[in-house]
């Protein structure tokens, strides 16, 4: 029989420096580690949904139970000890209460995940175990990737709820009426500015004293572009909280340092509208009086192209962007994908990365990469670029993406990625100090592919001749063809809804 005479029970009184708040930031944290990063990460998978959730974890189970410490002041609750955190038990683990996640995954020196990566935790589990378990892992990871190469990205629930729900949006008065865009709708309307104009680099305080606005941003969480009607127009992407992730954008930096030797590159390739450095281009592409689709020519460049196709940090970054592009566009990414597959199924040219639905890449080397003021005409003009930065710059002072048509300078710290519709919205960088370094990599696809596909893989003059009445249809369409384009960005409500 139970006892129910409490008479005789002591209170239980809990320790003075007992803190609840801080028990619910262990037990979440806990939950978060729960999968050794050894074992489940996979440097080549980059879909948003999984970078945020493969934080730093201990090699042993940090919610394993573990005998209680005995006390040390007796009965007294003041002098018991506190309640153990995560901290206490397992030394190398961060304090949830003093660092937060995104704390823990930053550095202040760029190349210290690579170079003093954080010591493993004990593991007394079997080898054995931890071997088979790293195999099931692997297997786990390769299939993600097959399906993502055969699929695309899918944007899960949990990316919803936690970037999507939660984001701080850029609410701005975008009219599309004003937009520079071809008769065809299919690409932009290259500046009428003069170079003199043009090719300049502006600092921080140039542009604060023409009237621009600085938008501070961590460069990891992820904040859309609004528009006036309420769809998201762009999106600055971020980065994963993954410490993983910032080893393979410094790696990828350091790969694109030591390409970058002036004596691969010819004087007059360094002079160009977008700013004074060497790019490098490669992928499908479609213009200049092409007859079918192709990759773009590499010349002396074909060994370093190659050379990134295989470095699969860039791989890691390109894909991220595309799981970005993804979650934030998911009509206007499915036109991209289906636009490429079309594309190399037909020509049989093989894509850049199996896991982005972007037809072509540019590399810009050098280490000062800081682009003049410029739009991406050829571009897609509804379309989406991806834009990465990497370097070692303080993003509070230089480096900062500048949208001149709105007014804004946004701080693009290195690692993080910004899409935007580049054929239409003019941008730059401002300038970075003497001795930083800065690099970029660009996703994007030529407006003349798209077309080039839906006239059933014919030129304009072609498909004139050859069906008059598809052609006829096609020219009818141009009219509306950039508001069409439009209709496929998404309100925030609609890409919530699949919670």
């Amino acid at each position: 029989m139970v006892n129910t005479n409490m008479s005789n029970t002591r209170p239980i009184f809990p320790p003075v420096s007992f803190d609840f708040a801080a028990l619910l930031q262990t037990a979440f944290h806990c939950q978060q580690v729960g999968i050794p990063v050894e074992d489940d990460a996979d440097p080549d998978e980059s879909h948003p949904a999984s970078e945020s959730a493969n934080a730093q974890a201990p090699a042993t189970d940090p919610c394993r139970p573990l005998s209680p410490p005995k006390p040390m002041g007796g009965d007294d609750p003041e002098h018991s000890p506190r309640a153990p955190l995560l901290s206490d038990i397992l030394p190398n683990t961060p304090d949830c209460r003093s660092r937060s996640p995104v704390e823990d995954s930053s550095s202040d020196n760029p190349s210290a995940a690579e170079s003093a990566p954080p010591d493993p935790l004990p593991n007394p589990s079997n080898p054995r175990k931890r071997g088979k378990n790293r195999r099931t892992n692997r297997k786990r990871a390769k299939k993600r990737r097959e399906k993502v190469e055969k699929e695309g990205h899918v944007t899960n629930t949990r990316t919803v709820l936690e970037h999507v729900q939660l984001c701080e949006p850029l609410n701005l008065a975008i009219d599309y009426a004003k937009m520079p865009v071809s008769l065809s709708g299919y690409v932009g309307i290259r500046s009428s500015e003069s170079k003199k104009v043009l090719r300049n680099t502006n600092s921080l305080n140039d542009l604060l004293a023409m009237g621009f606005e600085v938008v501070e941003w961590d460069g990891r969480e992820a904040r859309p572009i609004i528009d006036a009607n309420g769809r998201v127009c762009g999106v600055l992407a971020g980065r994963p909280n993954d410490k993983t992730y910032d080893l393979s954008v410094d790696r990828a930096c350091r790969f694109l340092q030591a390409e970058s030797a002036p004596e691969c590159f010819r004087p007059e390739e360094s002079r160009h509208r977008r700013g004074p450095f060497a790019a490098v281009a490669f992928g499908i592409s479609f213009g200049g009086g092409q007859k079918s689709a192709q990759r773009l020519v590499t010349g002396s460049h074909t060994g370093l192209v190659e050379r990134v196709l295989s470095n699969r940090h860039i791989s890691r970054l390109a894909s991220y962007a595309d799981g970005a592009f993804r979650t934030w566009s998911p009509r206007l990414y499915a036109y991209y994908r289906s636009t490429l597959l079309k594309a190399s199924s037909h020509t049989r040219q093989r894509i850049n990365f199996k896991g982005s639905c972007f037809a072509a890449m540019s590399v810009n080397m050098g280490g000062k990469v800081c682009c003049f003021k410029h739009r991406d005409c050829v571009n897609l003009a509804f379309g989406w670029c991806a834009i990465t930065a990497m370097g070692n710059f303080d993003p509070k002072k230089g480096g900062h993406f500048v949208l001149w048509d709105l007014k804004l300078i946004i701080e693009f710290p290195p690692g993080s990625t910004i899409l935007i519709p580049s054929a239409v919205f003019s941008h730059s960088n401002t300038s970075i100090g003497t001795e930083e370094t800065r690099f970029s990599i660009t996703q994007y696809t030529a407006g003349a592919l798209f077309r080039w596909v839906e006239n059933g893989f014919k030129t304009d003059k072609e498909l004139q001749a050859q069906d008059p009445a598809h052609y006829s249809h096609m020219s009818d369409l141009k009219a509306s063809r950039f508001e069409h384009g439009i209709r496929m960005y998404c309100t925030l409500d609609e890409l919530c809804k699949v919670v």
